[in-house]
């Protein structure tokens, strides 16, 4: 089961924002690379149609998909607790809940082994 925040959301707008501008600055930065930059700098940009694509995987492998409305937080926070399972996520804010089967963070993740926790 995957569960997504609503469209529209306005209280996200001001992060969808910044995240746009964080990517088109990572975007302008590598265009501009040079081998003076950090090498721990993170250079990634995710595709602009990242989002759609993910989507359309869970269709096509037949995973539930779930549109909360508006904030998905509470919405995901009280399906693992009722079905005690846990929640994967970038989010940190998950940290901070009382769940039962836990948080795993998508960074640690091996996607080679997905169920072996990495270091």
């Amino acid at each position: 089961l995957v569960v997504m925040d609503g469209i529209g959301v306005l209280e996200k707008r001001d992060t969808a924002i910044e995240r746009f501008q964080s990517t088109v600055q990572k975007a302008e930065k590598l265009s501009e690379f040079t081998a003076g930059h950090n090498a721990a700098e993170d250079r990634t940009v995710p595709p602009l149609l990242t989002k759609l694509v993910f989507i359309e995987a869970l269709i096509a492998s037949h995973v539930a998909l779930v549109r909360a409305d508006g904030e998905a937080d509470e919405t995901i926070a009280a399906i693992g607790r009722h079905y005690e399972c846990p929640i994967l996520t970038n989010d940190s804010d998950f940290f901070v809940c009382d769940l039962p089967g836990g948080v795993v963070h998508f960074n640690k993740v091996d996607p080679k082994h997905p169920c072996t926790p990495s270091s």
